[in-house]
């Protein structure tokens, strides 16, 4: 681990738990702090979708979730409940997600695509204390729908929105607050979840992730792409998902490399922003990999590794691909449902890497960790290891 993850330890050390793993002691806050001190001034995120350009610094992203963690506390909001977070993309989805994390809650992102039904039905099922709304284009969700949700969901009692104002909400931004005297919340190394979401109206499911589970896997992912603190992470995954956030935030945050964020894609822009971030480890869905290579951009002119997204449904699911040649390392990134995102490097001219062939160890405090291998179970193969994730609600009996 570099540099930033040894300063988490005493940032994020919590009291000793059962857990035999080192992983436990830590929290993506206590990682955020650790940059916040060793690298202060350095780029930490931007959102190259956004005009003008939006980004933080180690230091203004540690203040600025600091201040909104203070604000949701302020609001009302106690250490253990819930909150779901929708309508975002990027930034905003980021730092609310370590606001809320900060202010000791446990935090669920819903999917851009969710309607209003939808975004209620998923507060209702994690039992969501509040709904936090994105007003920022380019992912606005429009007020109508944010107060029906509300309304569709009990369990609610408090509507935020970040970015602009709606009737009837509690604004983040810290114009609205400018004149109250809030506490800035201190790092927090509680072990809060956060919460992804799979399906649409109807049949949506919420699925528990630990901390210690993404950050595992967040490491494997780094370590295998080879990232550091001296490159960039340049991603076109929402960070809504498993693997948009080992791929994307975490794994930007545990390496300390640089994320810049363009989930709108739009190719004018995403050329601008790839020169911009020049050589980047560049994480993007596996169907456009053939037109990046055609283009050209394939090359460690623009490249430091290309980590392509392949979402498949089980252990079992057959890998469709093809052999793509390039001058970079190429990863392929499986995402199975939102139980884990396994990376695996191709070898030079070759097709897609099987899955989990061999163990993925990573080393924290000097104790190698199992992150991933398939095992056979009941006849059929099985992930398993300390990235990935139960799913489970731990919290009710």
């Amino acid at each position: 681990m570099n540099a930033a993850s040894n300063e988490a330890v005493r940032t994020s050390r919590t009291e000793a738990t059962s857990s035999p793993l080192p992983l436990e002691r830590f929290s993506l806050d206590g990682f955020l702090a650790s940059s916040a001190r060793l690298w202060r001034d350095r780029l930490a995120m931007r959102d190259t979708c956004s005009s003008p350009l939006a980004g933080f610094t180690c230091s203004e992203l540690d203040a600025e979730v600091g201040r909104m963690a203070g604000v949701l506390a302020h609001l009302g909001l106690l250490a253990g409940e819930r909150i779901l977070v929708c309508g975002g993309m990027g930034l905003s989805v980021i730092v609310a997600c370590l606001a809320g994390l900060r202010a000791g809650l446990d935090v669920g992102i819903a999917l851009p695509a969710f309607a209003a039904e939808e975004i209620a039905e998923a507060a209702r099922r994690i039992r969501a204390a509040a709904i936090l709304g994105n007003a920022t284009p380019p992912t606005t969700v429009a007020s109508e729908t944010l107060l029906a949700a509300a309304a569709q969901a009990p369990c609610v009692r408090l509507l935020c929105t970040s970015g602009g104002m709606i009737d009837g909400a509690a604004a983040l931004d810290a114009a609205a607050w400018a004149h109250e005297e809030l506490a800035v919340l201190a790092p927090n190394p509680s072990a809060g979840a956060v919460i992804t979401f799979t399906g649409g109206a109807g049949r949506i499911e919420s699925v528990f992730h630990r901390q210690a589970t993404l950050i595992a896997a967040a490491l494997d992912v780094v370590r295998r792409a080879k990232i550091s603190a001296n490159s960039t992470v340049l991603s076109t995954i929402a960070p809504v998902t498993f693997a948009g956030l080992v791929a994307g935030p975490i794994g930007a945050l545990l390496s300390g490399a640089p994320l810049h964020l363009h989930t709108s894609f739009a190719a004018a822009a995403f050329l601008d922003a790839l020169d911009d971030s020049a050589p980047a480890h560049l994480v993007v869905p596996a169907n456009i990999a053939c037109d990046l290579a055609g283009a050209g951009l394939a090359t460690p002119a623009y490249l430091a590794s290309l980590l392509l997204l392949r979402r498949i449904r089980s252990e079992q699911s057959s890998l469709p691909g093809q052999p793509l040649d390039g001058a970079v390392p190429i990863l392929d990134l499986y995402a199975l449902g939102e139980r884990a995102a396994v990376a695996e490097q191709r070898r030079q001219g070759a097709g897609l890497a099987p899955l989990a062939r061999e163990p993925h160890l990573v080393s924290v405090d000097a104790t190698r960790i199992l992150a991933f291998e398939m095992r056979e179970a009941s006849g059929k193969l099985e992930i398993r290891g300390a990235g990935v994730t139960d799913g489970e609600d731990w919290s009710v009996p």
